[in-house]
């Protein structure tokens, strides 16, 4: 049997990296002043990401271990499951930010696709458009087109208009995206680690993953300009094998 590459696994009835912390928006943690461009934003992907429980899919101890040419594998898992934590990484501007689909549940696995605007949806997912000047993708995903589309979703009772501006207010960015394998999204990307994999680009092409918060610099383990990003997403594929009675299974 031949190895099945997967993506950073997710719930199947949910939309595209939900953030359940975007209800936070108004709150102590996004008063005061107005806050440095698309600190806001990270500053809720973090709360929400740290809400998470931890059994939930595979996080990367390092920003290397989420590209595309490194594949993950379980010590006593069969020989077919085997990892990527992103199908891509692109690099470029946020071109548009718009309101995409809501759902509400409607019972075990099951939804209904209602307006935007619903008071009933459980679920809503803005949309993210990124003109990529740079990109690496898994081997066989293919080229990507010069406009990349990705979701963002947020819980029901979030401030939408809110969240919308804060997503607006992020420039340069270089996002890891994962793709859903089945389902109604299938084939759709979202950013892999809870919506933590989007970073800043600096204009000196520095870069770095603001929402991963105190432990950035850790995380980022030296690899913190587009040119290091690229000698690592330009090396062969590399396997990282993982012990599976501490790490949660796809």
């Amino acid at each position: 049997m031949q190895p099945v590459d997967r993506p950073h696994p997710r719930p199947r009835r949910t939309l595209i990296a939900i953030l359940c912390a975007s209800a936070m928006l108004g709150s102590s943690a996004c008063g005061g002043p107005t806050p440095a461009r698309g600190e806001a934003f990270f500053k809720i992907v973090e709360q929400s990401s740290a809400a998470l429980p931890a059994t939930v899919g595979l996080a990367p101890s390092q920003l290397t271990d989420a590209l595309p040419n490194r594949i993950h594998t379980f010590t006593g898992a069969p020989e077919s499951v085997r990892v990527r934590l992103s199908a891509a990484v692109v690099v470029g501007q946020v071109e548009s930010v718009a309101k995409g689909e809501a759902r509400r549940h409607t019972g075990e696995d099951g939804y209904e696709v209602v307006d935007f605007d619903d008071p009933r949806a459980d679920e809503r997912a803005l949309t993210v458009s990124v003109r990529g000047d740079e990109a690496w993708t898994a081997s066989g995903e293919g080229g990507l087109p010069e406009i990349v589309t990705f979701r963002l979703g947020l819980m029901g009772q979030a401030d939408v208009e809110g969240y919308l501006a804060m997503v607006a207010e992020l420039d340069r960015v270089a996002v890891f995206l994962a793709k859903v394998e089945d389902g109604p999204d299938a084939g759709e990307f979202y950013p892999a680690d809870g919506a933590r994999l989007i970073g800043v680009v600096t204009d000196e092409d520095t870069i770095s993953f603001p929402a991963y918060g105190d432990e950035v610099n850790v995380f980022l383990n030296g690899v913190d300009t587009l040119q290091e990003l690229r000698v690592e997403a330009g090396k062969t594929e590399q396997t990282i094998n993982h012990d599976s009675a501490r790490t949660s299974l796809p």
